[in-house]
């Protein structure tokens, strides 16, 4: 069997997150729409690094400079996105369904609207409905539903890191 996780740390992510990814990414692929977990939880330095791609920042000198690689890619810092928790994952369709030959990469809309209507029968909420930042490959937890703000995690977390994080997200039903 395929491994369409094999790109991330599974270990690292809420269990309850997983479950249902795994569910999601099981019934696309029954469906015959391949997708692959290319990124899952990110730690303070990663999230940040993620950031600063395509911006301009100082460097220790004061100067400014572009960080490499050109282009925006996230608008959250670490504790302003799911992934900070734990909660989020980024998956991408492959082309010819084949990732053991190497990912080949299809941002075809249509296919990630397939995955936002497979995402919300397993309970799971996708970026490409979002309205301020559409980010179709994105998935997490809807922790909105539940009233919860990411600032509120990010406050959690401060206290006592994912431990702490995953104790309170225990708390609801997922």
């Amino acid at each position: 069997m395929t491994d369409y996780f094999k790109r991330i740390n599974t270990l690292d992510l809420y269990q309850p997150l997983l479950l249902k990814a795994q569910t999601l990414i099981k019934n696309c692929a029954d469906k015959g729409h391949v997708f692959f977990v290319t990124s899952g939880g990110r730690g303070k330095a990663e999230q940040n690094a993620l950031y600063a791609l395509g911006r301009t920042v100082k460097n220790p000198t004061g100067a400014c400079a572009k960080k490499p690689l050109g282009n925006i890619v996230t608008n959250a810092k670490f504790g302003q996105s799911a992934h900070s928790f734990m909660i989020g994952i980024d998956v991408t369709h492959d082309l010819d369904g084949n990732g053991d030959n190497g990912l080949q990469p299809d941002w075809n809309l249509p296919n990630y609207k397939i995955l936002a209507e497979e995402a919300a029968k397993v309970g799971l909420e996708s970026g490409v409905n979002w309205t301020s930042f559409p980010d179709a490959p994105h998935l997490q937890l809807p922790i909105s539903k539940h009233n919860i703000k990411l600032q509120d995690l990010a406050k959690i977390f401060e206290s006592g890191g994912y431990p702490a994080v995953f104790a309170f997200l225990n708390k609801f039903q997922w």
